[in-house]
């Protein structure tokens, strides 16, 4: 049933020996297979001699010789030699850092405080006063006529001009030192409206010049800066008063000027409700 268990008991007990053992696994039915054929052994290839102390190392385009008996041919080695790129030392950097950086953008230029798009509309609007005009005054001459009186003077219209030209008070307190260069842009824009000839700049700090014909513009901040020695009654109530300040800092007493705010958000419409 198990001839290799049969055959290896009979082994034991009966101490058989490798005839004995044969016979046995032939009864038994057990015989091994036939053991491998051994390979025949490989011939060793020639080893090159090792070169020697008076050998010489190959040059480019030298012959390279095999050992003896080698059938390969004699090949012939070319060496190339390739020169890579030569690292230098970086060269050291001279002057100072503000050299290496950037250079710095040009600064916008200063704009007015009137937008560029409402200066001429805002301040035409201003420096208008109402003067007689052509145009008659149709009512009123009707009610003369009813009330039977006689017409001596014939009553026209009054509309509003710039041909009696204007009058710029500047103010040059302590409170509007930061506004000179806006001052300067305000006389030469109200020039370009009214007319080279047509505009008086007048300096004040102290005391306000004298009332005259025609349009009064007043730049001021009213004392919010830095205060002002001029009383508040001091300002004339027909003047208009161009301001650099909101109106949640203008004073209390200033409700009763016509007063516009000197800013690029102020529009001719609002110029106009003064």
């Amino acid at each position: 049933m198990y001839p290799l268990a049969d055959l290896i008991r009979a082994a034991g007990t009966l101490e058989l020996d490798g005839d004995g053992l044969r016979a046995a696994a032939a009864m038994l039915g057990a015989v091994p297979s036939d053991p491998p054929p051994v390979p025949e052994p490989m011939t060793p290839l020639p080893v090159p001699l090792a070169p020697g102390p008076s050998a010489t190392a190959a040059s480019p385009g030298a012959d390279v010789h095999t050992a003896e008996g080698d059938p390969r041919p004699v090949r012939r080695v070319r060496v190339t030699l390739v020169e890579g790129p030569v690292s230098a030392p970086p060269r050291p950097l001279r002057g100072s850092v503000h050299n290496l950086l950037p250079p710095a953008p040009a600064p916008r230029p200063a704009e007015p405080l009137f937008s560029p798009w409402h200066e001429r509309a805002i301040l035409s609007t201003l420096a208008k006063v109402r003067c007689p005009g052509p145009e008659v005054d149709t009512p009123a001459v009707t009610r003369m006529l009813a009330r039977r009186e006689a017409v001596v003077a014939m009553p026209v219209l009054a509309e509003p001009t710039t041909r009696l030209g204007a009058r710029l008070w500047v103010d040059y307190g302590p409170g509007m030192r930061l506004f000179r260069r806006d001052l300067r842009w305000l006389a030469a824009a109200l020039r370009r409206v009214v007319g080279q000839d047509a505009v008086t700049v007048e300096p004040f700090r102290d005391t306000l010049p004298e009332m005259s014909a025609g349009a009064v513009l007043v730049a001021t901040d009213l004392g919010i800066g830095a205060g002002s020695p001029i009383p508040p009654a001091a300002w004339p109530p027909d003047a208009v008063f161009l301001v650099p300040y909101p109106r949640s800092r203008w004073p209390a007493w200033a409700t009763r000027l016509a007063v516009v705010q000197w800013d690029r958000r102020t529009t001719a419409g609002q110029a106009a409700r003064r």
